[in-house]
């Protein structure tokens, strides 16, 4: 277990060390960039609410979000990301853009803006994470869809 922001969110990257190494750089660049309150924010809600991050090799549920999700439970968080995504995506930027997705999800639970209206939570998600300077990577996304295709 790799610890990624304080005690409260945690790296199991199991036997995939190197795509979990790249995970978390690519992490650390996407947490630098936030502003104190977004860190203070994320940070207090993991902190109540510690979490997991989990590289896995297939996602499972549907295939909307294929490439990084959250999960919430009574007082814990599991956010699962795509292995092979994290192993080939050829751009540093897209593997940033999920994570900060996935970030503004949470970020939008601890400042208590979250919405369990799926559509209204990932529109407002995607123009948090694009006011950080991250464009969704979504396949839904045309100006990315050919390099995601790729992966």
């Amino acid at each position: 277990m790799i610890p990624l922001i304080l005690k409260a969110l945690h790296l199991h990257d199991g036997p995939m060390k190197d795509v979990g190494r790249r995970f978390k750089k690519s992490f650390d660049r996407v947490w630098r960039k936030r502003g104190p309150h977004a860190k203070e924010t994320i940070t207090t809600y993991f902190r109540q609410h510690p979490g997991t991050v989990y590289l896995c090799f297939r996602m499972d549920f549907d295939n909307q979000e294929p490439y990084g999700r959250c999960c919430y439970d009574v007082g814990r968080t599991a956010l699962t990301f795509s292995a092979p995504y994290f192993a080939l995506a050829s751009s540093d930027a897209l593997r940033e853009a999920v994570i900060a997705h996935e970030l503004a999800h949470i970020y939008r639970r601890g400042y208590g803006k979250w919405t369990a209206e799926t559509d209204a939570e990932e529109e407002a998600t995607r123009s948090l994470a694009l006011t950080w300077g991250y464009e969704s990577p979504s396949l839904r996304d045309q100006s990315h869809k050919a390099e995601l295709d790729a992966v």
